[in-house]
């Protein structure tokens, strides 16, 4: 497993703005906090759940990630941390080896007040796998879901581009991978979670004309109990397309569809976008190439298990270079997506749709601002009133941002702004709610200038962050944004320390309290298509 790390230079205090115009942070934990006398270095990957419980993974000075899980402590602005996994340690309950080496792909299922699973993927010196972490009444528990040499299943070979595995969940607490067997050349598709190790139920089995088109690529768990639906998108005779697994039966869903571009990185091949299916709504949406061909784009919403046909498609445009449209769908139907439009980021949107509608016609929430002078929609409030023009939604150089939704309808994204009291371009953590349909969104958090730790502004300024986007695998159930309105996100200070913020109550910022980690040095990580 790989994971990118970009070391930030580190810039003078003075030459930056000291009043925070950003939302109120608490720390959760930083470089002064000790786990097992090792402190962190940086976050690699926020989860947020409800009520602001945090699940991390984090980078110690001794070079060991570690996966942490906080809880806020009530009436403070203080958290509970506890280290439930560090690499090179040797974890009791765990048949996988000495120790892990590495982890990554953190996903939550569940999350309440009293317990919540977790689930991530791990490689120790016996390969790779799947393992799931357990809090019940505070206290934490690992178990093998499915890792290599054990049970029927085979991870070798089916790993993405960048080394992580591939890993979807839902609600029902199981989770959903590709995974090799010894008794089949192509990859079979498993569910299940501890209960089920070491042999989890397999739903899909390739045949000599069936096969999945390609690990590498995003799958959809319904939450039905038991057991859950499931698409994934399978090569069936040579042409590929998004099947819905039901038991042992295959139905084709994405109809005249068009298989994803050729040649394209974002969205890099995956038609899977998003897939639902809990009380009355089953719903996946998808993505593939426009009427007029490439480089047009076509967004799908195919409702209630039905095929696709003209009137699902809620969106079709142009691509822009090598970035495709990215969205995520929410359990409840509530839809995000970043929409690029034609050569230039001028064009570029941020858009919200609700696929309970009847008609679900995504709308415009977010816009490049081209003049800069003249206040206009598409300037995006700051805490404080000012206004900031966006002058990217999309900015390649750091990787690529799929911008998260939660079943409220929040939408929180990434964006360059011009901050004018700055004279410079600056990132901007930015989120909507549908209360703020017409208005602009808001901006949680700014570069360029100190955090507001409580009202305190922090003593250095904050150089870069990370929102947790894994864009092959965006996910409802990888976002740093829970279904309470708590967002996370890993934050990178000018003086080399880092930090990781949660809100609380996104929708009033008054009311927000985004949470710091100050550690050392600038540790940020993309996913790649």
């Amino acid at each position: 497993m790989r994971t990118i790390w970009l070391l930030a230079g580190v810039l003078a205090v003075s030459a930056r703005a000291m009043a925070s115009p950003n939302v109120p942070f608490s720390t959760v934990f930083d470089s002064t906090t000790s786990f097992g006398g090792d402190q962190m270095l940086g976050p690699i990957q926020v989860v947020v759940g409800t009520g602001g419980d945090v699940f991390a993974n984090a980078l110690l000075d001794s070079g060991n990630p570690i996966i942490v899980y906080s809880t806020p402590i009530a009436n403070t602005q203080q958290f509970n941390n506890q280290a439930v996994a560090e690499t090179d340690t040797p974890t009791a309950n765990l048949s996988s080896g000495p120790g892990f080496s590495n982890f990554d792909n953190l996903t939550l299922a569940q999350n309440s007040s009293s317990s919540a699973r977790v689930f991530f993927a791990a490689a120790d010196a016996a390969g790779e796998g799947i393992v799931q972490l357990d809090i019940t009444g505070g206290s934490p528990t690992l178990s093998n879901v499915a890792f290599d040499g054990t049970g029927s299943y085979s991870f070798s070979g089916i790993s993405n581009p960048d080394g992580s595995l591939t890993l979807q969940a839902d609600a029902s607490g199981q989770a959903l991978f590709p995974a090799n067997t010894s008794s089949s050349s192509s990859p079979v598709m498993v569910r299940g979670n501890a209960a089920s190790f070491p042999s989890p139920a397999q739903v899909f089995t390739p045949t000599s004309s069936a096969t999945l088109a390609d690990v590498t690529y995003r799958e959809g768990l319904g939450n039905e109990s038991p057991p859950p639906t499931a698409v994934a998108q399978l090569n069936v005779s040579g042409s590929q397309g998004v099947y819905l697994l039901s038991g042992a039966t295959e139905t084709k869903i994405s109809g005249s569809l068009a298989p994803p571009f050729p040649g394209i990185p974002t969205p890099g091949g995956s038609m899977v976008m998003g897939y639902t299916s809990t009380g009355t709504l089953n719903a996946a949406l998808l993505l593939g190439e426009g009427t007029a061909g490439y480089p047009t784009q076509n967004v799908v919403l195919v409702k209630n298990g039905g095929t696709i046909s003209s009137s699902t498609t809620i969106l079709e445009q142009s691509a822009t270079g090598s970035e495709g449209v990215l969205g995520e769908l929410s359990p409840q139907g509530k839809i995000a997506l970043y929409v690029p439009n034609g050569s230039s980021d001028a064009n570029d949107t941020i858009q919200y749709a609700d696929a309970t509608a009847t008609n679900p016609t995504p709308t415009v929430i977010a816009s490049v601002d081209t003049d800069l002078s003249t206040p206009a929609y598409t300037r995006e409030a700051n805490s404080n009133g000012t206004l900031l023009p966006i002058i990217k939604l999309q900015d390649t150089n750091f990787g690529s941002w799929v911008p998260e939704v939660n079943d409220a309808g929040t939408i929180v994204f990434t964006a360059d702004v011009y901050d004018a009291s700055l004279s410079s371009e600056e990132q901007a953590l930015l989120e909507w709610t549908p209360a703020d349909a017409g208005s602009s969104p808001t901006v949680l958090l700014e570069t360029g200038q100190p955090a507001d730790l409580d009202g305190t502004p922090s003593a250095s300024v904050v150089d870069s962050f990370t929102l947790n986007s894994l864009v092959q695998e965006s996910d409802f159930y990888k976002n740093a944004l829970s279904d309470d309105n708590y967002v996370g996100v890993g934050v990178f200070y000018d003086d080399g320390s880092s930090a990781v913020l949660v809100t609380a109550a996104v929708p009033e910022p008054a009311s927000m309290a985004l949470i710091s980690i100050a550690g050392l040095g600038l540790l940020a990580r993309r996913r790649r298509i």
